[in-house]
């Protein structure tokens, strides 16, 4: 897949030839410079992400105790005769006031839009009924996260973080 950077750098290359020489050095002044912001940015966030799925997951155990609860679904008819795990969800309890934050809440491809996900969600509630509620932040370019948990009754709040990638987020 051609990535962006590289599709206006060859327009801005393809169009330098037809004029001056000097034109292929201002474009590739200002593309070039773009490219390299849009790798590193890529390049923070797949970091980002990696450690976040790591932290609590490396320790299951000692993170999701007490009043927090971790759930597998698993699919006891697969066919190649074994099991598999088809889905998660997680929540954490936070000290001070005793929310349920639903960190973790994934399905496996091949098992979305059958419900799962609002069925994991459903347990979720079910084993934390002690906790006055139950909150999530999804980022805004999540639309799938956002229909299954607007169709669970969560709903959507102003994020307190004023940034184009929390706009239209789910909390």
């Amino acid at each position: 897949m051609t990535s962006l950077p590289a599709v206006v750098a060859g327009a801005a290359i393809n169009r330098s030839m037809k004029g001056k020489q000097s034109s292929f050095w201002v474009a590739a002044a200002a593309v070039l410079p773009a490219a390299g912001l849009y790798y590193y940015v890529k390049y923070k966030y797949g970091t980002y992400i990696q450690a976040s799925l790591f932290d609590d997951l490396s320790m299951i155990e000692q993170v999701y105790n007490g009043k927090s609860c971790f759930l597998v679904a698993v699919d006891t008819r697969p066919e190649n005769g074994t099991s598999s795990i088809v889905g998660m969800v997680a929540g954490h309890a936070r000290d001070d006031d005793g929310a349920i934050e639903l960190r973790r809440m994934s399905v496996s491809n091949k098992r979305r839009g059958l419900g799962l996900g609002t069925r994991l969600v459903q347990r979720l509630e079910e084993e934390c009924k002690g906790s006055k509620n139950i909150y999530l932040t999804c980022t805004s370019t999540q639309y799938a996260a956002h229909r299954l948990y607007g169709g669970a009754g969560f709903i959507r709040k102003i994020p307190a973080t004023p940034s184009w990638w929390f706009r239209n987020s789910v909390e």
